[in-house]
């Protein structure tokens, strides 16, 4: 399970993000201006998981940066206290949502040297918003001691000059997720033909933190103060999508009142088929459920080329794929855009007949069907 998909199960929590370093500000077309930063609590949390999870390097599980910093750390730290470490670790690691916790925990502290959880302004601010403090809170039960261990940690394991002499990696990542970030987020754009003062958006600037040794996926937070945070830990590539942001760009017809009746006709009529699959459990509002199909679908065709048709077929699979994972409306929304792209309408103007279109492309037993077909390609999380 990433940690997109985890995050949906926490959208109360309210991210305090003090203390960050290599700030680069750019304007995009979406809505003026992306910040990319790193966050030493980060690097400071996950290079103690990482030092706490291997005893040997295992390329297969580490990018490039992770073997570094484990190779640094398990030179130049003490038998003894690398020991002490994987001791104090080890009863987190068969907890497989102990690495997204762990983030929250750090995006919720204070910056080296003295780490301490900011639970007392995290509470108040949520209180402040009428949010519910005890559900929030439970995100970071049973990790208490871990502000204290770090602070140990940073100073024991020279985290200051490691993250330094890791600047070289962040400084490239920042660099490509610039360049990714305003020609994907462009390109949705194009694609959905629609203006940027055209979406309606909950928010004044989007923060992207890059941490380049946490457990891969990602984790775009709740708005705080009119920021959007999203968490990135790129593995093998230096990806990024713009499925987040597709959301606020489809969200003036998807989440319209108009519209309403017509989303639960289509999603009831594949409801039954879903059941107990990852798609159901997470979205189980249906006006989300429809949203996210529809996200996910764009999503592959924004960020492929879709004029050539190999690259079509590619896009296929790897829908065919999300339908089996319950994800089942994706196909026929397919099939539908591409009457859209045929179109001289907008997203927006065509979205009634996009509605007909995919209500006449539910056939009876769709997730059946679809849960044997091909799952090679790419599958977004």
């Amino acid at each position: 399970m990433t940690l997109k998909k985890l995050s949906i199960l926490l959208t109360a929590i309210i991210l305090l993000i003090p203390g960050l370093q290599s700030e680069t500000d750019y304007t995009t077309s979406f809505n003026g201006k992306i910040v990319i930063r790193n966050d030493q609590t980060l690097f400071t949390a996950f290079a103690y998981v990482t030092i706490g999870s291997f005893k040997a390097v295992d390329r297969d599980r580490m990018p490039p940066l992770k073997e570094f910093v484990w190779k640094r750390l398990d030179s130049g730290l003490d038998p003894g206290y690398k020991q002490k470490i994987r001791q104090d670790i080890a009863p987190y690691l068969t907890d497989r949502m102990f690495e997204y916790n762990l983030t929250m925990l750090a995006l919720n502290c204070s910056p080296p040297p003295h780490i301490r959880f900011l639970k007392e302004e995290l509470e108040a601010h949520i209180l402040s918003r009428g949010g519910d403090v005890e559900r929030t809170m439970k995100t970071f039960k049973g990790l208490e001691k871990f502000p204290a261990l770090l602070t140990g940690f940073y100073e024991k394991a020279g985290i200051a000059h490691l993250y330094e002499d890791c600047r070289p990696w962040y400084d490239e990542a920042i660099a490509v997720y610039k360049e990714k970030t305003s020609r994907l987020l462009d390109r949705a754009l194009k694609y959905l033909k629609i203006q940027p003062e055209e979406i309606s958006l909950p928010y004044d600037k989007v923060v992207i933190i890059l941490n380049l040794i946490g457990p891969r996926g990602s984790a775009m937070g709740p708005i705080w103060k009119g920021v959007k945070y999203d968490v990135h830990s790129p593995w093998d590539s230096l990806s990024w999508s713009p499925h987040e942001f597709i959301h606020d760009m489809v969200a003036p017809v998807t989440k319209s009142v108009k519209y309403k009746a017509e989303i639960l006709r289509l999603v009831e009529k594949v409801r039954a088929g879903i059941k107990d699959s990852a798609a159901e459990q997470y979205y189980q509002d249906p006006i989300d459920f429809f949203d996210e199909c529809l996200v996910r679908t764009l999503d592959h065709l924004v960020t492929s080329d879709w004029s050539k048709s190999w690259e079509r077929e590619r896009v296929k699979e790897a829908l065919a794929a999300q339908a089996s994972r319950g994800f089942v409306l994706c196909r026929p929304m397919l099939e539908s855009l591409a009457l859209y792209e045929n179109s001289a309408l907008t997203f927006y103007e065509y979205f009634p007949g996009f509605l007909a279109s995919v209500g006449q492309r539910i056939e009876p037993g769709l997730s059946d069907k679809w849960a044997g077909e091909s799952c090679s390609g790419q599958i977004k999380e």
